[in-house]
């Protein structure tokens, strides 16, 4: 098609704009989420937003403290990539601050409960060990951005089930962390890499064992925030929120009918369902479990 003029139509320079790429009705489960996800990822790598920023990409190495993550650099001396490749949904980029620290800038949607849930923990102090810790990442700053938000935070890394725990202690300072959420992909551990997706966990075994490891929540987008005059028996959610869990760690508690529940009773079958699905076979926690087979009636054996 021809322009006006009669010449050839000149295609038009994509809509970099906060709001035309983070308001969507699609899931990340989607099949044409990938198209949102691409125009996500133009917003963050385009000159202007990477000038309001001032990514500092040259910046050399930085000696951090708590709440700051370990870098490890000595399995991974790759500088840890500043870009918008973090997570499904392209809603996150690294950068580093002015004191060359790594942080993680969440795009947050104007008027949500996430947002409002944010502001809140903008508010709190921000421990400086992990013994004044409360696992929930902390938020540095919640800066307006063309009719939206970006929460900054430390970066931590990835995966934090990997590698496998060494002994029941590991195991249950992990659990700690968990009972404020119930999703894995939900936390993080304070060591990062040069590789974004760190699988193997490389170093992290030293650090685990010396309790220099911690792990905290990151993500709100799904998280409701009660009055905090309400008691536990008074917080209900509509039973069709309880299915945005996965199903296999999903109670049945709402699938009779139920127009609404209690989601502090109900993460405790979350959470019940969740560990026996990930440390039930774990050598150092569950030990030998015997079989039918193996069990034996008292009053059938034959006493010293």
């Amino acid at each position: 098609m021809g322009s006006a003029d009669g010449g050839p139509e000149t295609p038009s320079e994509p809509q970099h704009d906060l709001d035309s790429v983070l308001i969507t009705d699609l899931d990340a489960f989607d099949s044409e989420f990938w198209q949102v996800h691409n125009r996500r990822l133009v917003w963050w790598d385009c000159d202007r937003t990477k000038a309001w920023l001032m990514f500092p990409v040259d910046a050399g190495e930085t000696e951090t403290s708590f709440p700051y993550a370990y870098q490890n650099v000595i399995h991974h001396p790759l500088q840890p990539s500043l870009d918008a490749s973090a997570g499904e949904r392209g809603i996150i980029c690294y950068a580093r601050d002015t004191q060359g620290r790594h942080v993680a800038i969440k795009a947050v949607v104007d008027g949500s409960e996430e947002l409002r849930i944010l502001k809140y923990l903008r508010t709190q102090p921000i421990a400086s060990s992990i013994e004044e810790f409360h696992h929930v990442i902390p938020i540095l700053d919640v800066l307006p951005c063309e009719g939206h938000w970006l929460a900054v935070m430390p970066r931590w890394g990835i995966h934090p089930l990997s590698p496998r725990f060494d002994n029941p202690q590991e195991v249950l300072q992990f659990i700690h962390c968990l009972l404020k959420d119930l999703k894995v992909d939900n936390v993080l551990i304070n060591l990062f890499s040069g590789y974004v997706s760190d699988h193997a966990g490389s170093g992290r075994a030293p650090l685990r064992s010396q309790g220099k490891l911690t792990y905290a929540l990151f993500d709100f987008s799904l998280s409701t925030m009660f009055p905090s005059s309400a008691s536990l028996m008074e917080c209900r959610l509509p039973s069709a929120l309880s299915f945005r869990n996965y199903p296999s760690q999903r109670p049945s508690d709402t699938i009779q009918g139920e127009l609404d529940y209690n989601p502090f009773i109900f993460d405790v079958g979350m959470l019940g369902k969740f560990l026996l699905s990930s440390f039930l076979d774990h050598r150092l926690l569950t030990g030998h479990f015997p079989s039918a087979s193996d069990t034996r009636r008292t009053d059938a054996c034959t006493l010293p």
